[in-house]
Protein backbone atom coordinates (compact mmCIF):
# COMPACT_ATOMS: atom_id res chain seq x y z
CA UNK A 1 0.00 0.00 0.00
CA UNK A 2 1.47 3.35 -1.18
CA UNK A 3 -0.42 6.76 -0.41
CA UNK A 4 0.60 10.42 -0.31
CA UNK A 5 0.44 12.42 3.05
CA UNK A 6 0.35 15.95 4.44
CA UNK A 7 4.11 15.33 5.26
CA UNK A 8 4.92 13.21 3.12
CA UNK A 9 4.98 9.84 0.90
CA UNK A 10 3.35 6.88 2.90
CA UNK A 11 3.21 3.14 3.04
CA UNK A 12 3.35 -0.27 4.43
CA UNK A 13 5.11 -3.53 3.72
CA UNK A 14 3.85 -6.59 6.08
CA UNK A 15 4.27 -5.25 9.36
CA UNK A 16 5.73 -1.97 8.47
CA UNK A 17 4.75 1.71 8.11
CA UNK A 18 6.91 4.19 6.21
CA UNK A 19 5.52 7.49 7.23
CA UNK A 20 6.09 11.28 6.29
CA UNK A 21 9.16 10.20 4.14
CA UNK A 22 10.27 13.44 2.20
CA UNK A 23 13.27 14.89 0.99
CA UNK A 24 14.66 18.05 2.51
CA UNK A 25 13.93 20.95 0.62
CA UNK A 26 17.18 21.67 -1.83
CA UNK A 27 19.36 25.10 -0.83
CA UNK A 28 18.26 26.71 -4.21
CA UNK A 29 15.70 26.13 -6.58
CA UNK A 30 16.84 22.41 -7.02
CA UNK A 31 19.05 19.77 -6.08
CA UNK A 32 22.10 19.68 -9.17
CA UNK A 33 23.09 16.16 -10.40
CA UNK A 34 25.66 15.19 -8.60
CA UNK A 35 24.79 16.90 -5.37
CA UNK A 36 23.06 14.77 -2.34
CA UNK A 37 20.06 15.23 -0.64
CA UNK A 38 18.88 14.38 3.27
CA UNK A 39 15.24 12.27 3.59
CA UNK A 40 13.26 12.64 6.39
CA UNK A 41 11.06 9.79 7.31
CA UNK A 42 9.35 7.53 10.39
CA UNK A 43 9.65 3.52 10.38
CA UNK A 44 7.20 1.93 12.74
CA UNK A 45 6.88 -2.05 13.23
CA UNK A 46 3.68 -3.01 14.21
CA UNK A 47 3.92 -6.78 13.99
CA UNK A 48 5.10 -9.33 16.48
CA UNK A 49 8.18 -10.35 14.91
CA UNK A 50 11.49 -8.12 15.17
CA UNK A 51 12.73 -7.06 11.42
CA UNK A 52 15.55 -4.72 9.79
CA UNK A 53 15.44 -2.77 7.02
CA UNK A 54 18.37 -4.05 4.97
CA UNK A 55 18.83 -1.22 2.36
CA UNK A 56 17.05 1.89 0.14
CA UNK A 57 17.94 2.26 -3.41
CA UNK A 58 16.90 4.88 -5.95
CA UNK A 59 17.40 5.38 -9.89
CA UNK A 60 17.64 8.88 -8.68
CA UNK A 61 20.94 8.79 -6.67
CA UNK A 62 23.63 6.43 -6.64
CA UNK A 63 23.72 5.34 -3.40
CA UNK A 64 21.23 5.46 -0.26
CA UNK A 65 22.87 5.60 3.00
CA UNK A 66 21.34 5.05 6.46
CA UNK A 67 22.34 7.06 8.60
CA UNK A 68 21.77 7.52 12.40
CA UNK A 69 22.00 10.48 15.34
CA UNK A 70 21.89 8.46 18.26
CA UNK A 71 23.10 11.50 20.52
CA UNK A 72 21.15 13.67 18.66
CA UNK A 73 23.93 16.52 18.58
CA UNK A 74 23.65 17.15 14.71
CA UNK A 75 26.19 14.12 13.95
CA UNK A 76 25.16 11.48 11.85
CA UNK A 77 26.79 8.03 11.39
CA UNK A 78 26.30 5.67 8.46
CA UNK A 79 24.73 2.20 9.53
CA UNK A 80 24.39 -1.01 7.52
CA UNK A 81 20.97 -1.57 8.33
CA UNK A 82 18.32 -0.24 11.10
CA UNK A 83 16.62 -3.03 13.21
CA UNK A 84 13.03 -2.41 13.98
CA UNK A 85 12.09 -4.05 17.02
CA UNK A 86 8.22 -5.65 17.17
CA UNK A 87 5.13 -3.29 18.59
CA UNK A 88 5.78 -4.51 22.24
CA UNK A 89 9.54 -3.89 22.83
CA UNK A 90 11.83 -0.97 23.86
CA UNK A 91 12.96 0.83 23.00
CA UNK A 92 12.33 1.87 19.51
CA UNK A 93 14.76 1.13 16.26
CA UNK A 94 18.38 1.10 16.73
CA UNK A 95 20.80 0.41 13.95
CA UNK A 96 22.71 -2.91 14.24
CA UNK A 97 26.17 -1.56 13.87
CA UNK A 98 26.23 0.16 17.72
CA UNK A 99 23.00 -0.37 19.11
CA UNK A 100 21.03 2.89 20.95
CA UNK A 101 18.14 3.36 23.20
CA UNK A 102 16.36 5.81 21.10
CA UNK A 103 12.60 5.61 20.50
CA UNK A 104 10.90 4.97 17.57
CA UNK A 105 11.71 7.65 14.21
CA UNK A 106 13.62 10.01 16.60
CA UNK A 107 17.28 9.49 15.29
CA UNK A 108 17.96 8.67 11.74
CA UNK A 109 17.46 9.47 8.06
CA UNK A 110 19.09 8.48 4.95
CA UNK A 111 21.25 10.17 2.49
CA UNK A 112 20.61 10.35 -1.50
CA UNK A 113 24.49 10.31 -2.03
CA UNK A 114 25.55 11.85 -5.75
CA UNK A 115 22.00 12.57 -7.25
CA UNK A 116 21.57 11.31 -11.65
CA UNK A 117 19.77 14.21 -12.40
CA UNK A 118 18.64 17.63 -11.16
CA UNK A 119 15.80 17.32 -8.15
CA UNK A 120 13.69 19.99 -8.50
CA UNK A 121 11.53 21.38 -5.11
CA UNK A 122 8.34 19.92 -5.59
CA UNK A 123 9.02 16.88 -7.70
CA UNK A 124 9.52 13.28 -6.63
CA UNK A 125 12.13 10.29 -6.16
CA UNK A 126 11.35 7.03 -6.25
CA UNK A 127 12.99 5.01 -2.98
CA UNK A 128 13.01 1.53 -2.58
CA UNK A 129 13.20 0.27 0.88
CA UNK A 130 14.26 -3.40 1.31
CA UNK A 131 13.58 -5.25 4.77
CA UNK A 132 14.76 -8.60 6.33
CA UNK A 133 11.34 -10.41 6.47
CA UNK A 134 8.83 -7.46 5.05
CA UNK A 135 8.91 -7.38 1.17
CA UNK A 136 10.24 -4.37 -0.53
CA UNK A 137 8.29 -1.33 -1.03
CA UNK A 138 9.00 1.42 -3.55
CA UNK A 139 7.52 5.13 -3.14
CA UNK A 140 7.13 7.96 -4.77
CA UNK A 141 8.76 10.50 -2.33
CA UNK A 142 7.89 14.21 -2.61
CA UNK A 143 11.12 16.82 -2.31
CA UNK A 144 9.89 19.53 0.09
CA UNK A 145 9.74 22.87 -1.24
CA UNK A 146 12.28 25.50 0.14
CA UNK A 147 10.81 27.51 2.91
CA UNK A 148 12.80 30.23 4.73
CA UNK A 149 13.18 28.89 8.49
CA UNK A 150 14.72 24.68 8.47
CA UNK A 151 11.98 22.36 9.33
CA UNK A 152 12.83 20.03 11.86
CA UNK A 153 13.80 16.50 10.25
CA UNK A 154 13.20 14.45 13.33
CA UNK A 155 12.45 14.72 16.93
CA UNK A 156 16.57 15.52 17.68
CA UNK A 157 15.74 19.30 15.96
CA UNK A 158 12.01 19.60 17.77
CA UNK A 159 11.68 21.93 20.36
CA UNK A 160 10.81 19.10 22.90
CA UNK A 161 13.92 17.91 22.61
CA UNK A 162 16.32 20.99 22.80
CA UNK A 163 18.11 21.28 26.40
CA UNK A 164 16.29 23.36 29.22
CA UNK A 165 18.44 25.58 31.16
Amino acid sequence: MVASGAIGAEGRSGDILLRGVRVAAPPQPQYPAGADADVWLTLLNEGRQPDTLTGVSSPDADTVIIRTDDNCDGTATTVSSLSLPAADTLPGPVHSDNPSTTRPFESYSLRLVNLTRDVPAGTTVSLTFQFQRAPAVTLEVPVRPRQDQAEPGHLCDSPAAAPRS
